[in-house]
């Protein structure tokens, strides 16, 4: 009778630990898609080679004490790769409120990745727009989202009337929720800054961008000075390149890959991606290897050295529809 009631109390045991051990799992990780990334040098472990991603879908997984992550192509391939975490440029997906509103990060702003992750599934950020905390910017990792390669300048700032222009010199200083020491935030940005209030011996402050980036809160008058160092912008992403301009390109044949074809490292190679669904592409059509076809470029696949042709994207022959000629 001992047994029979245990039983149940130990499944419910088992259960409980398996589900803890899968919360735990969900939480020391986070997972951003991407609609069109561009990212460079991703490594394909299956086939052991590099492949520069312009504007294709992806799924990123980003784990807690990995300086990898882990990205799962959509199209026009399937297959799995990996990025160290320091060529990942992250976007801001939402306006989001930081330290009681002491800072703000504007939607679509690019924060810049520190390597570390909590607990909690909140990744630690470091804004840009020249401001420093000593404290990590804990994000939640659903409000972020990835670069998509194009140019990121920084936002011009709101200048406050000159009047009332404060700076703070180039150290941290204290910022608070209300005019009281209690829960400092240090802050490093040297102004300038409007002066939105005053207390005996406090200022409220606010200096605020047009990407609706802000910080504003109190701090002592004996922190401020009438300095005010002059605001540094900055581009993040790239524009695109040109073209090779070759003059010995080889013969390409267009063909039409079939869904889900296995893609092969070499002829009876090892498999390492799958068409994700019907594609044009460029191809050594005539020049078949054991009834194997080399495929030479991909839309949004590019190899890891530019102008040249992929070397080891095979598909079998009969996966290929050639594009008749007009």
């Amino acid at each position: 009778m001992d047994r029979e009631r245990a039983l149940p109390r130990l499944l419910a045991a088992l259960l409980s630990t398996a589900c803890a051990l899968a919360a735990q799992v969900a939480i020391a990780q986070c997972r951003i898609e991407v609609e069109k990334a561009r990212l460079p040098g991703v490594m394909v472990p299956a086939a052991g080679i590099s492949l520069d991603l312009d504007g294709v879908p992806l799924t990123t997984e980003l784990q807690m004490g990995n300086a990898t992550a882990s990205l799962a192509v959509k199209a026009p391939l399937q297959f799995a790769a990996t990025s160290p975490l320091d060529k990942l440029h992250f976007r801001v997906r939402e306006r989001v409120d930081l330290y009681g509103g002491r800072l703000r990060v504007g939607k679509g702003a690019a924060p810049v990745w520190l390597g570390v992750q909590d607990d909690n599934g909140q990744f630690s950020l470091r804004s840009t727009l020249g401001i420093e905390v000593k404290q990590q910017l804990h994000i939640p990792c659903h409000l972020l989202g990835l670069s998509n390669g194009t140019p990121y300048r920084t936002p011009a700032a709101v200048w406050p009337p000159k009047n009332r222009a404060l700076g703070t010199g180039a150290g941290f200083f204290p910022l608070y929720v209300a005019p009281e020491e209690v829960d400092p935030l240090p802050i490093r940005y040297a102004g300038p800054f409007r002066v939105v209030r005053k207390h005996p011996g406090w200022v409220l402050l606010e200096a605020a961008w047009e990407d609706g980036t802000r910080v504003r809160g109190w701090t002592r008058e004996g922190n401020m000075t009438t300095q005010v160092a002059p605001v540094q912008g900055w581009v993040e992403g790239q524009s695109g390149s040109g073209g090779c301009g070759r003059s010995d390109a080889p013969l390409l044949d267009k063909v039409r890959l079939r869904a889900q074809a296995p893609i092969a490292f070499s002829p009876e190679g090892t498999v390492w991606a799958w068409v994700a669904g019907t594609v044009t592409v460029d191809a050594f059509a005539g020049q078949r290897s054991d009834d194997w076809v080399q495929v030479a470029a991909l839309p949004g696949l590019l190899p890891d050295k530019p102008c040249a042709e992929h070397k080891h994207i095979w598909v079998h022959a009969r996966d290929v529809v050639r594009i008749r000629r007009r």
